[in-house]
């Protein structure tokens, strides 16, 4: 039995390479989460009493359409999810399924497809909701800065982040969620450890102009809570400008109080 701890998708599959080329069943893997401590030897551990190196051994290429699946699922907080990729891989290079991904109702597919689709969900909603606030212009690159802070359900920022640096490639920006940082200095794109807390206490002319576009747009006859609160939930409210506004918005003068305490009940 081997252990191995993961923190990423690169961790990952580097892992599952060395695995695969010394040909270890999934069942004797252990895959830890990053607090857990080995009860069994560490990979790097294995690896040093069998003298392994990459160098010399045959290379397994795994599909790119499995790839770009296990990013995915990387970036997902199930606790199986390292082992459960590492199954599909066995099963692809070691088994020889080259149709494997094609098999909907195989149980191990289905959970890494469901994690996946709720990532991208998650990218989706990042890609939506966050806000920039303006901190001035950068005196050595006259270049206008700016901040964000995001809470992910899952782990998407180095998913989400090449979005922001192919649209605002001109502003300096940085992209703060609880366990990581994005920058983007103009010319390259960095992630660190995230160690500040983003106040949302104070507004700028950006947050200001979305309250002005989200009120032209607002047309509260034609609102359905229900829909509105399942495309955007109310656990990105808080760091949306536009959406301190909205109920105001729905308790439209011209609706009964009747009405008024029903859509106000909805979204609270």
């Amino acid at each position: 039995m081997v252990s191995i701890t993961c923190n990423s998708f690169e961790d990952w599959r580097n892992a599952a390479k060395r695995l695969l080329i010394l040909r270890i069943p999934p069942h004797q893997t252990n895959w830890l989460l990053e607090a857990q401590q080995p009860l069994f030897p560490t990979l790097e551990k294995f690896l040093s009493q069998k003298n392994f190196k990459t160098s010399d051994s045959p290379r397994f290429l795994l599909p790119k359409r499995f790839l770009d699946l296990a990013q995915k699922v990387a970036a997902h907080t199930a606790p199986e999810r390292w082992i459960t990729l590492y199954s599909l891989a066995w099963r692809l290079i070691i088994e020889g399924e080259t149709h494997l991904l094609q098999k909907t109702s195989d149980l191990d597919v289905r959970k890494a497809t469901l994690w996946a689709k709720a990532v991208g969900r998650e990218i989706h909603k990042m890609h939506a909701f966050l806000r920039f606030r303006s901190l001035g212009i950068n005196s050595d690159t006259k270049r206008e800065q700016f901040v964000a802070w995001f809470e992910p359900q899952f782990n998407i920022l180095r998913l989400a982040a090449p979005f922001f640096v192919q649209r605002f490639s001109s502003m300096e920006w940085a992209i703060l969620t609880p366990k990581e940082c994005a920058i983007w200095d103009g010319n390259c794109l960095k992630f660190t450890t995230s160690s500040s807390i983003f106040s949302s206490t104070t507004t700028d002319d950006f947050e200001q102009a979305w309250q002005v576009y989200y009120r032209s747009i607002f047309n509260p006859a034609r609102v359905n809570c229900s829909a509105m609160l399942k495309e955007m939930p109310r656990k990105f409210w808080k760091n949306l400008p536009e959406a301190s506004v909205i109920s105001d918005l729905l308790l439209n003068p011209t609706e009964s109080t009747k009405q008024k305490r029903t859509l106000t009940k909805k979204i609270t």
